[in-house]
């Protein structure tokens, strides 16, 4: 029961610290993507 306690926890602070990082990369993403389509843009003009 405790095996199974300790397991749940690491996998509950596995999530917790994919989804903080899956937010930074979705942020990142989303800013990289704006930059991108004002420089495709700016060539297209």
């Amino acid at each position: 029961m405790y095996n199974c306690k300790m397991s749940f926890c690491e996998m509950e602070l596995f999530v917790n610290t994919n989804y903080s990082f899956a937010l930074y990369f979705h942020l990142f993403f989303r800013i990289f993507l704006q930059k991108m389509s004002k420089l495709l843009q700016t060539l297209s003009y």
